[in-house]
C-alpha cells in the first residue's frame, strides 16, 4: 500500500515537472515570437524615418535652389524695370542696384528703347562736334544768338519745346507707347523662359505688373 502511494506522489511529480517544461517552452517561444515582432516593426519605423529624412533634405536643397532662382529672378526684373524707365544707379548698395546678371541676354538685347521706339526722332547730322561746344541759331532778322545748353533751337530736346522743364544732363524717358511696347515684350521673354516654374513665373510677372503700374503717369 505504502509503495502505491509513492508511486502515485512520484508520478504526480513527473506530471507537474514536465507541465512546467512546457509551460517555459511556450513563454520562451511566445517571448521569441514578441521580440521578432518587435524587432521587425523598429524596423520598419526606423526605415520610415530615413525615407522622411531623406525626403526632408531633398525639399530643403529644393528650397535654396527655389530661392535662388528667385533672387536671380527679382535682379534681373529690377536691371529690365531700370532699363524700361531710364533710372540710374540707386546708390552704392550693391543689394539696391544689382548689375545685369546676363549682359549678352537677348531679352536685353531686344529692349534697347532706341530701336523699339518707332517715334524716335533721327539724329542731327549737324550736330556741334567737342571742338565747337557752343553753337549759334540765327534769328529772322540775321543776329544770332546762343542757346544756353550750347545746341540750336532745333537741337533742344523735344520736351523743352513743348514747354516742360528739362534737367541739364538729364535724358528723355521714353513715351508710354514705348513702356508699353517693352513691358509687353518682357513679359514675353519671362514667360517663354520661366514657363516650367509656374510659382517663379507667377511672381516675375506681378513684378513686371508693378513696374507697369509705376512708369504710367499719375
Amino acid at each position: 500500500m505504502a509503495s502505491r502511494i509513492h508511486m502515485a506522489v512520484h508520478l504526480a511529480l513527473m506530471l507537474v515537472i514536465a507541465g512546467l517544461v512546457v509551460l517555459r517552452l511556450d513563454s520562451s517561444r511566445a517571448h521569441d515570437l514578441l521580440v521578432e515582432k518587435l524587432n521587425a516593426r523598429a524596423l520598419k519605423a526606423e526605415q520610415h524615418a530615413r525615407a522622411l529624412l531623406d525626403e526632408i533634405e531633398a525639399t530643403r536643397h529644393e528650397l535654396r535652389f527655389a530661392r535662388e532662382d528667385e533672387r536671380q529672378a527679382r535682379r534681373e526684373l529690377a536691371a529690365i524695370s531700370r532699363h524700361l524707365t531710364g533710372a540710374g544707379p540707386a546708390g552704392d548698395d550693391p543689394a539696391a542696384t544689382p548689375a545685369l546678371p546676363h549682359p549678352d541676354d537677348p531679352i536685353f538685347a531686344r529692349l534697347d528703347p532706341t530701336d523699339a521706339s518707332p517715334s524716335a526722332e533721327p539724329a542731327d547730322a549737324t550736330a556741334s562736334s567737342p571742338s565747337t561746344p557752343t553753337r549759334l541759331a540765327t534769328g529772322e532778322d540775321g543776329s544770332t544768338a546762343r542757346s544756353p545748353s550750347g545746341q540750336s533751337p532745333s537741337d533742344e530736346p523735344h520736351a523743352a519745346r513743348s514747354g516742360a522743364p528739362v534737367a541739364p544732363g538729364s535724358v528723355a524717358s521714353p513715351s508710354a507707347s514705348d513702356l508699353d511696347g517693352l513691358l509687353a515684350q518682357a513679359e514675353k521673354e519671362v514667360r517663354e523662359r520661366y514657363r516650367d516654374q509656374p510659382e517663379l513665373l507667377a511672381r516675375m510677372l506681378e513684378l513686371l505688373k508693378r513696374t507697369r503700374e509705376s512708369s504710367r503717369p499719375e
